[in-house]
């Protein structure tokens, strides 16, 4: 049995993972998002171009 809930639990998450993948998210450059981790979470200059990725456009 319980191997049986951690297998549907396994399959549940890729699934999730699957259907999230589906979208588009907005998110800052690699070198915006290295400077923040680097700097510290909410430290980081901020990046002096907006991100290019709209999700509200198709």
């Amino acid at each position: 049995m319980a191997d049986q809930e951690l297998t549907r639990s396994v399959a549940e998450k890729l699934e999730a993972i699957r259907i999230a993948a589906r979208y588009v998210f907005p998110t800052a450059g690699i070198d915006s998002m290295l400077a923040e981790i680097e700097a510290g979470y909410g430290t980081a200059e901020p990046s002096p171009e907006p991100s290019k990725i709209d999700p509200c456009k198709d």
